[in-house]
């Protein structure tokens, strides 16, 4: 059926449903009804109640002595949202070894190695786990693969070996990067025009559907797109709405990248005060982030992108 909601009435009419089960002492109904409460919650930026919905769910899966498949890897998603990458990795291992388990847990771990920049992990893992996921039929779980790696293979000056990829995943399973991942790519091939199209009909598809979580991720990709371009006034104009997004909901995992390109717009803009400013808070939630991350290669990975970014005087790197 069609959606009708916007994201705060469905949060609500997800929590009215949860209540209802609840007191109905349904818990093979109420672990469904969760399983469907997690996207939604951390699509719509509630990143600590999505971790609570795989905790539930988590419990009540145990009680009813069923293997709790995928929760531990969703609630992996919402703590990297909020920048807890170490809760994150252990979430992961607390996987389920089941096959689709199995699968689920290298998924998790992929997704950790390229948010944090781990490119060289990526492209070595994402083979295996790519013929894995087709043998499994989870599509939605190859495209997921193409799109990791061509986001972090290009940020990370990887672009060959992910095109090289990219061109074996297509054939294999007819996999591509769409939307905000083509626009990666067109930005590591020095066309940030295209970049800049691809990345805002993304960012506006995902604000018109529900989406703002996913809307943010696309609009960082547009402020890059902006930088490359010189285009400062512009930058700053479209970073408020996403900026506030991260700095109310906590999205540590975007937030200290939407403050340092901000404070890039305004260094260029001459307005060193309030680029001192957004410096400092982006430096500030780096270290915190960079602080969770124990392996470290990956950390090295990180701090990489910050340094892309503007940062590390005197910060943690």
């Amino acid at each position: 059926r069609v959606n009708v909601f916007t994201p705060v009435e469905l949060n609500i009419a997800m929590e009215e449903v949860r209540e209802h089960l609840e007191a109905r002492r349904d818990p093979l109904r109420l672990r469904e009804h969760l399983f469907w409460m997690i996207g939604p919650t951390r699509m719509s930026g509630n990143f600590q109640r999505s971790v609570e919905v795989c905790d539930s769910a988590i419990d009540i899966a145990a009680r009813l002595g069923l293997a709790p498949v995928q929760y531990p890897t969703f609630k992996s998603m919402a703590l990297m949202d909020l920048g807890r990458f170490d809760e994150a990795w252990r979430s992961i291992e607390d996987e389920t070894q089941l096959r689709f388990g199995k699968a689920m847990q290298q998924w998790g771990f992929l997704l950790f190695k390229a948010q944090l920049g781990d490119a060289k992990g990526v492209l070595a893992a994402a083979p295996a786990l790519l013929s894995e996921a087709k043998a499994l039929g989870r599509v939605w779980m190859t495209d997921s693969i193409a799109e990791m790696v061509a986001k972090c293979g290009a940020q990370a000056g990887r672009l060959a070996a992910s095109q090289d990829f990219l061109a074996g995943a297509l054939e294999q399973t007819g996999s591509k990067p769409t939307g905000a991942s083509r626009a990666e790519l067109s930005l590591a091939t020095n066309e940030p025009e295209l970049a800049l199209k691809l990345a805002a009909r993304e960012a506006e598809y995902c604000d018109s559907n529900g989406m703002p979580t996913r809307g943010v991720e696309a609009t960082e990709v547009v402020l890059r797109a902006l930088a490359a371009l010189g285009r400062w006034d512009e930058l700053v104009e479209r970073a408020q709405a996403p900026v506030a997004f991260a700095d109310e909901r906590g999205f540590a995992r975007l937030q200290w990248r939407l403050h340092a390109l901000r404070a890039t717009a305004y260094d260029n803009l001459a307005n060193a005060e309030q680029a001192a400013a957004d410096r400092a808070q982006a430096q500030a939630g780096f270290d915190s982030i960079a602080a969770t991350i124990t392996d470290a290669h990956i950390r090295e990975c990180y701090t990489a992108q910050a340094t892309a970014l503007g940062l590390n005087q005197g910060g943690l790197a």
